[in-house]
């Protein structure tokens, strides 16, 4: 669903939502999962979380408490209100880190079935609207996931795939970045 949501966003707006949405001086207000609300059943939801606000504040904090289902991993333990298992994968050589802004799916030089738009991350403590994801920026081991030996991966052509814990930092580098152009690894 998360994949699907993000595909129709496309469609829309012929560009992936930013990871984050800024106030016009880049500060920090809310996550881009905010914007694909409206692509996933939660139009209502969508138009009360005031986009002028940071995701925190008095108007939008109750909203962001709310539970999503589609931001549930079913296999999650104990959460909080309103947390997300599933986090974007962000960082320097992302397609959330392009450098002429926030371009399409076409620019996935690496391919979009090869390239992660979205991890689950087990207790992430993260609101679904909290502008915070999982960088990629260096080689990093995936934290762990919901499922036993690994997580589950949402790539950009919407498909979902589960990746081992013993994958390897420098492997989930390679399928983090968009354009890096190296072999796609097996795992």
């Amino acid at each position: 669903q998360l994949g699907l949501a993000m595909h129709i966003y496309h469609d829309a707006y012929n560009c992936l939502p930013p990871a984050i949405v800024a106030d016009k001086d880049g500060n920090p207000l809310y996550s881009g999962r905010v914007l694909l609300l409206p692509f996933m059943e939660q139009e209502a939801l969508y138009e009360q979380f005031n986009k002028d606000e940071a995701w925190d504040s008095p108007a939008n904090l109750p909203l962001s408490q709310t539970d999503i289902p589609t931001f549930i991993d079913p296999s999650s333990a104990a959460r909080k209100p309103g947390q997300t298992d599933f986090l974007f994968v962000v960082g320097k050589g992302t397609a959330f880190d392009p450098p002429e802004g926030y371009s399409g799916l076409a620019k996935i030089a690496d391919g979009t079935s090869n390239t992660v738009f979205m991890v689950d991350v087990r207790n992430s403590g993260i609101s679904w609207a909290e502008p915070k994801d999982l960088d990629v920026s260096q080689p990093i081991s995936l934290p762990r996931g919901n499922h036993p030996g690994g997580n589950l991966a949402v790539f950009y052509d919407g498909h979902t795939s589960f990746i081992p814990q013993s994958v390897s930092a420098q492997v989930i580098r390679i399928l983090a970045t968009c354009a890096g152009m190296e072999p796609t690894p097996n795992f």
